[in-house]
């Protein structure tokens, strides 16, 4: 099983952003912010459209179907803070996209990220008691999919025919 796009665009902008654990996860874990004044990091997918599939069978020992998907994922990464540590540091997402960190688990995880974001919104709100500083920035991830599987095949049959004589 692959590790979620997700779960790897978190781990690529931690890294590069020097986040702890506690600062960046996956949307909808009610997760509630805490009102220190930390920057936190919400990653979330908007949609994901295939572009490509197909099938593949391969015939060694044993008959393998192997399927492919190709997918571009839009993603989207919120920053939030009560100071403007949001709004300051959102070009570090852009960064950590095109670092070498990306490089490498894009090649170890068959994806690509997109280098230019497709938007960068300032989606700041006031609530009750505070300003919350929000930044949220979408880009793509081009990503294929496979999964193989033994396919039940027979190369052996026994033919047996009638004749005047008998059965052979």
């Amino acid at each position: 099983m692959s590790v979620s796009t997700l779960t790897l665009v978190c781990d690529v902008v931690k890294q590069f952003m020097n986040l702890s654990s506690d600062q960046i996860w996956i949307y909808n874990q009610k997760i509630n912010i805490p009102k220190d004044n930390r920057l936190y990091v919400i990653v979330s997918q908007v949609n994901a459209r295939q572009y490509a599939t197909g099938k593949k069978h391969s015939y060694a020992a044993t008959v393998t179907s192997t399927t492919h998907q190709h997918t571009q994922e839009t993603i989207r990464v919120d920053l939030l803070s009560v100071t403007p540590d949001a709004l300051n540091r959102s070009q570090e997402v852009i960064g950590a996209l095109n670092s070498d960190y990306a490089d490498e688990v894009a090649n170890a995880n068959g994806l690509r990220f997109a280098r230019i974001p497709n938007s960068v919104l300032d989606t700041s709100a006031a609530e009750i008691t505070r300003q919350l500083y929000r930044m949220t920035i979408e880009f793509n991830v081009l990503r294929a999919y496979t999964q193989s599987n033994a396919v039940a095949y027979y190369d052996t049959f026994t033919l047996e025919t009638e004749t005047e004589e008998g059965t052979i």
